[in-house]
């Protein structure tokens, strides 16, 4: 029988790979949206405003997102017109981030 496993990243370390690498890529103001019902989420969200703060990035903008009360247009809609330069997607795409999302912000 063979074994597997998986490693995941503490929540801090990959938050803080996210501000690393949007300063890398220079986007300066960055749209934080968070999985209304993904406990996850909040972990990832609170721990990349923390590193983004330290790194010199402006949120432009946070959003818990609950797509039950909002369509992915809406979220889109925020987004464009906060000015940020990238988005965040705190949360797993089976805990409230559909294709729709990522869609709607690529058009």
């Amino acid at each position: 029988m063979q074994s597997y496993a998986r490693v995941y990243p503490a929540h801090d370390a990959q938050a803080a790979a996210q501000a690393m690498l949007l300063r890398r890529l220079r986007r300066h103001r960055v749209f934080v949206v968070e999985a209304a019902r993904d406990p996850y989420a909040t972990s990832i969200a609170v721990s990349f405003r923390h590193a983004a703060r330290r790194l010199s990035l402006d949120i432009a903008g946070n959003e818990l997102w609950d797509e039950r009360r909002s369509t992915p247009a809406e979220l889109a809609t925020r987004i464009r017109s906060s000015g940020a330069d990238a988005v965040v997607l705190a949360g797993l795409l089976n805990y409230g981030f559909s294709a729709d999302v990522v869609a709607q912000l690529r058009s």
